[in-house]
């Protein structure tokens, strides 16, 4: 409260990105331009013959005013399959899997005396080009080893970072400058390289949203939410396949991914190998929560992913009569319209674009599986 006035200042928040500056390894600033930012979204590259048909379409850029960022871009990836980098058979398989997307792993999935071996094996999996788009998850800055991991990894053929662990807003500055330190030795555009910061405890879920307004690299969060996974560790709470204690944890995420002015956070892994009863309640969970894909551990689980998070032919249908009826009545000069036995204004709206904005993205990416 200021004295004298007797009233309160509510503190705003800047605009995403005001005043923000790209790391330059040239020790030139490029300064972010302050105020509302335009829809921001690195240069897309994807190698595999499937999605290179849908270039054009590949990530549906929608605006919105309601975060920090102004706009943003929709990722119709629906899920990320996890590869181990030390099994180069493996990495191999993941290509034809049908996942939208890999993770080579560089961290959980790889024991500290093979990670030489493992750096090799995913440089030589990057090359290759018959495969989905391809996210790199590196072991944590403060382990020494994340700049080595980067060093095999980044390339024109690398699409993005999944950050593990992270906790703070020094982490996330530390993988930008490491990521453009890389790409001016590539001569790759500032900014290539995307980053899905992974929240896998307490201390970072509680700066999740600082996280998310870092750097603009972010294009959303993703979530540890697996069955005794490292948050369910560290909340120290009990696992119930409803799900309740992480509950609020995983909303939290959402909403906090959201107001980063983001729109792609995405859920953890499931830890059941064969049982879809279960996966298919997790994804089903995940999606009334709002999550817009699902990690994932195994082939056979990206089926019963696909199906939750890809909008159905029903309701893209229903959303394109929602469209149409909002657009006469909006000739009319009515900011309303009855529809379907319900009202409908400009919320309606949105939501019914970005149905088919994510539809459009699917199909862009190999149609309906």
């Amino acid at each position: 409260m200021r004295r004298g006035t007797g009233r309160s200042r509510r503190r705003r928040d800047p605009p995403r990105g005001a005043g923000r500056s790209w790391p330059c390894p040239s020790g030139r600033d490029r300064r972010v331009r302050s105020g509302p930012c335009r829809a921001w979204a690195p240069p897309l590259r994807v190698s595999s013959r499937r999605a290179v048909r849908s270039v054009v379409t590949l990530c549906k850029i929608l605006t919105t005013d309601n975060g920090p960022r102004g706009g943003t871009k929709v990722l119709p990836f629906r899920s990320l399959l996890f590869s181990p980098g030390s099994d180069a058979r493996k990495l191999a398989r993941a290509a034809t899997s049908g996942a939208d997307a890999l993770i080579y792993d560089l961290e959980d999935a790889v024991a500290p005396s093979a990670r030489a071996q493992a750096r090799r094996a995913v440089a030589e999996a990057l090359a290759r080009t018959d495969r989905p788009p391809v996210f790199v998850r590196p072991n944590h800055p403060d382990t020494g080893e994340m700049y080595a991991d980067l060093d095999a990894a980044v390339g024109p053929h690398l699409y993005g970072v999944v950050l593990p662990k992270v906790e703070t807003v020094d982490e996330m500055r530390r993988l930008d400058e490491a990521l453009a330190e890389r790409e001016a030795r590539h001569d790759m555009a500032l900014g290539s390289v995307v980053v899905l910061p992974l929240v896998e405890s307490c201390r970072g879920l509680r700066v999740a949203y600082d996280i998310a307004v870092s750097s603009l690299r972010v294009v959303g969060l993703a979530f540890s939410s697996g069955e005794d996974g490292d948050f369910m560790a560290d909340l120290q709470g009990e696992w119930t396949p409803a799900g309740e204690a992480m509950m609020y944890p995983r909303s939290r995420l959402v909403c906090d991914t959201r107001a980063a002015g983001l729109w792609w956070p995405v859920d953890g892994v499931c830890m059941s190998l064969d049982d879809d009863a279960t996966l298919e309640r997790e994804c089903a969970l995940a999606r009334v929560l709002g999550y817009q894909a699902k990690m994932a551990i195994h082939p056979a689980q990206l089926p019963v992913i696909h199906r939750a998070f890809t909008p159905s032919p029903e309701d893209v249908t229903r959303s394109r009569e929602l469209l149409a009826a909002y657009a006469r009545a909006e000739s009319d000069g009515s900011g309303a319209v009855r529809h379907e036995g319900r009202m409908v204004d400009r919320a309606n709206v949105l939501r019914a674009e970005r149905i088919i904005a994510r539809a459009d993205g699917v199909a862009a990416l190999g149609g309906y599986r």
